[in-house]
């Protein structure tokens, strides 16, 4: 059992030492689905009934036509009674390297902003993801 738990907490650290840096972590986490990873961002939400997202990302390497998936985790239900937060789910594309958030925009409003990738003869890709809603 005490080996269970010690093979257990070496993996959770190893997995955890190759994530990106989180310049705001109150905003942005890295989630652990099925063996994948995905972000989550999370906005105060201020009672707008049309809004905007934007998150932007840098990631090692040189790829093209890079499409994360977007959506929001909270309902129309938990919007129209007012939910403290707004919360969305990015799916980032099948790569190497997890990629590192650079920039999160909700509502023309800056959340969250840090460093690009250094680059590397690897290279470096910068790709962005937004959602727009409105409601009915």
């Amino acid at each position: 059992m005490l080996r269970v738990l010690f093979l257990i907490t070496v993996l959770v650290s190893v997995t955890k030492a190759f994530l990106p840096p989180v310049p705001c972590p109150e905003v942005f986490t890295y989630k652990l689905e099925r063996g994948e990873y995905y972000g989550e961002i999370r906005i105060p939400y201020d009672g707008s009934h049309n809004f905007k997202v934007e998150a932007k990302f840098s990631v090692v390497g040189t790829y093209k036509n890079l499409n994360p998936g977007i959506h929001r985790l909270t309902s129309s239900d938990q919007l129209r009674q007012n939910a403290p937060n707004v919360h969305f789910k990015i799916d980032f594309p099948r790569l190497p390297y997890i990629p590192r958030i650079t920039n999160v925009v909700f509502n023309e409003q800056i959340f969250c902003s840090g460093p690009s990738e250094i680059v590397t003869s690897r290279g470096v890709t910068n790709f962005g993801v937004g959602l727009t809603y409105q409601s009915s």
